[in-house]
């Protein structure tokens, strides 16, 4: 069976981390923005300028209406296994917390869990195919 170039595919590793189009292993939080005001601008600056030799953070604005901002945490899945791959995004997970403690920054932020992360994926992969371990 020769594979579609163009699915996109979804495998669950854990409850809150995904292997995504087996480019990434990604994990999603949700950050609140109440406590922002008008302020999103520094905030979104100060995560853009975030860097870590083990995890990649891209910032999703597009809920910023409903008050909430995702972050995306992806670590590289070529050559790394999933035990590696989760280690590496906690090692990334701490020092952005660190990141945003020293900048003074403190966010409400929920980690997405489950059937959420696929519903945020879908969003923007319409075709989003899931795939067994």
């Amino acid at each position: 069976m020769e594979q579609n170039q163009f699915m996109t595919t979804y495998q669950i590793i854990t409850e809150d981390m995904v292997l995504f189009n087996d480019e990434y292993y990604v994990n999603i939080w949700k950050m609140s923005l109440d406590a922002l005001g008008t302020e999103e601008s520094p905030l979104f600056d100060l995560l853009f300028g975030f860097d870590h030799p083990d995890m990649e953070l891209s910032v999703d604005v597009s809920a910023e209406v409903t008050g909430y901002w995702y972050l995306q945490c992806l670590v590289p899945a070529m050559m790394t296994p999933p035990d590696m791959a989760k280690r590496r995004m906690d090692k990334g997970m701490i020092a952005l917390h660190e990141y945003l403690m020293e900048n003074q920054v403190i966010q409400e932020c929920k980690l997405v869990t489950g059937e959420a992360i696929y519903d945020y994926l879908k969003r923007y992969n319409p075709g989003i195919t899931r795939v067994a371990k």
